[in-house]
């Protein structure tokens, strides 16, 4: 049977703490982030370009993406609009694949439509976001050695009315759901961020936004479910359940520091199980954090075995300083 993918998202001035352990559980590391200036892609290479080679010493068969986008990463609308728009960006994206021999491109654009990050939207961007796969992948194909086309997609329905799937998946060798970030500091409801499962009326979870995908036309063998190794928390949360009232914070809890608190009962945090969501989360009376723990992950995991899903991606390697749960994700995946 085929290994499912596990992909890293890796921070580019982080590739340099990319154990070897970790790099040989991994079939692909995604840099980010690649940007756009002035309508051409570019990569603030920090300096890391040796990692590259290191990285595919240890591991030759691994696949290093560059991954242009993110959160409030502006550009894509305005180069994606016309085709000159589109050609002197595609153009760019060849040069810096040429460059540093990337195994391929995944484009994070958060997101066509919607400007809640702040950047330049226009109503036509899925179609043009279309053009844009269809071009990108035409090019690529020009290389002699093949190279990979995915994007990292919203978990929102919104997403969905936006860019049309079931024509873009064509072009792409997967797709990256953001499984994560369902409540964020913006939600004065806590709760969980990443939940596998809904866990009362109007919860967002990863399997509703698996089947919503389905639906739009993207195989289940194109999926790649995402995993978050940091929390989220809220504070003057007056009751331990999720659905309470409380107020967010901005940023997160990486995962190294959430064990720190259980480890050394710093701030009277207890660890509880929301069985309906299959998430975790701690609670000090005060304080509610949301965290995909080692058992979230497992059953996140088997989820993607038994509904036959291309694989998981996390966000992020620097979140778990203490490199335990790459090797342990990927030991859940061969357990098929």
């Amino acid at each position: 049977m085929e290994r499912k993918k596990l992909i890293a998202y890796c921070s580019t001035f982080l590739l340099k703490d990319m154990t070897e352990a970790d790099i040989l559980a991994l079939d692909a590391v995604h840099i980010a982030f690649g940007l756009i200036r002035e309508g051409e892609a570019y990569w603030d290479t920090l300096d890391s370009e040796g990692e590259l080679h290191r990285i595919k010493k240890i591991h030759p068969g691994i696949q290093i993406v560059l991954s242009i986008g993110g959160w409030g990463a502006d550009g894509f609308s305005q180069a994606a609009s016309t085709a000159e728009g589109r050609q002197k960006w595609i153009n760019s994206v060849l040069a810096l694949t040429e460059k540093h021999d990337f195994d391929g491109i995944d484009l994070d654009w958060e997101y066509p439509c919607i400007g809640k990050a702040g950047i330049a939207v226009l109503p036509e961007d899925g179609e043009n976001f279309i053009l844009l796969l269809k071009e990108l992948r035409s090019a690529l194909d020009g290389f002699k050695r093949y190279r990979t086309l995915s994007i990292a997609a919203g978990a929102l329905k919104i997403y969905l009315d936006a860019v049309p799937m079931g024509r873009a998946v064509g072009y792409l060798d997967y797709v990256q759901l953001m499984t994560y970030d369902f409540l964020t500091v913006w939600d004065e409801i806590a709760g969980h961020h990443a939940n596998l499962y809904p866990y009362g009326e109007g919860t967002q979870s990863s399997d509703d936004i698996i089947h919503l995908f389905v639906e739009a036309g993207v195989p289940w063998g194109k999926l790649v479910m995402g995993a978050a190794f940091y929390g989220r928390e809220w504070i003057g949360v007056a009751k331990q359940a999720p659905g309470c009232h409380g107020k967010g914070q901005s940023g997160g809890y990486p995962y190294h520091r959430i064990q720190e608190l259980l480890t050394t009962g710093a701030g009277n945090y207890r660890k509880y199980w929301d069985d309906a969501a299959k998430a975790a989360y701690l609670y000090n009376g005060d304080s509610f954090i949301s965290y995909e723990d080692e058992t979230a992950l497992a059953l996140k995991a088997e989820y993607v075995n038994e509904h036959g899903l291309c694989g998981m991606m996390y966000w992020e390697y620097g979140e778990d300083a203490t490199r335990t749960l790459t090797g342990f994700v990927r030991g859940c995946l061969d357990k098929q």
